[in-house]
């Protein structure tokens, strides 16, 4: 962790993106492709990259993902800008409890998380743990229209912070990236592997 990183500013919007892109079989789209995200990733220095290969894929009726796509490789790497030590999960991979602790073990201080999800409440749970697992800060924006889960930032206990609404599509937030070094020292972040 950064000695003297105490804030950042996290801005976030319903997003208009594609994190899970679907082939459906109608489209004759018959191949696996490589998964890369069609999301882009805000890198080192405040520039935009596409984002990273998908790791954990899904495999159910509306998201055959494992079918259509090459996995990427598990280990997803932070990466750091100034004080700001940040990593991204996408979508399912969110339900991957050990990737979040790795990342946390690793010293994120907040988890970037493009979704593209229906409004169940696995994913409010989702989001939750994996900010308690890493002991960082999630802000996840999830499609907006007929996957309109929500979007939201919930704090390294995993308390929700803030929620985007249709009345309040922008939410922001001045986050104290101290409590995320905080939380790395207290359960359940210091139970040994």
């Amino acid at each position: 962790m950064a000695p003297g990183c105490r804030s950042a500013r996290a801005d976030l919007r319903s997003a208009e993106t594609s994190c899970c892109k679907t082939y459906r079989g109608d489209t004759g789209c018959r191949g696996r492709h490589t998964a890369l995200e069609r999301d882009l990733s805000l890198q080192a220095g405040n520039s935009l990259a596409r984002g990273r290969p998908k790791a954990w894929l899904p495999q159910q009726e509306g998201g055959w993902e494992a079918t259509w796509f090459d996995r990427g490789p598990q280990n997803v790497l932070p990466v750091r800008d100034g004080e700001l030590c940040f990593a991204e999960l996408v979508c399912t991979e969110l339900m991957v409890s050990t990737a979040a602790r790795r990342l946390g073990q690793a010293g994120v201080q907040l988890i970037a998380a493009p979704r593209a999800t229906s409004g169940h409440p696995r994913w409010d749970v989702a989001v939750r743990m994996a900010a308690i697992a890493a002991g960082a800060f999630v802000v996840t924006a999830n499609r907006r229209g007929a996957l309109a889960g929500g979007s939201w930032i919930v704090a390294p206990d995993g308390d929700i912070l803030a929620r985007t609404s249709e009345d309040n599509p922008l939410i922001s937030l001045e986050i104290d990236l101290s409590a995320a070094d905080a939380a790395k020292l207290t359960y359940p972040r210091n139970v040994r592997d």
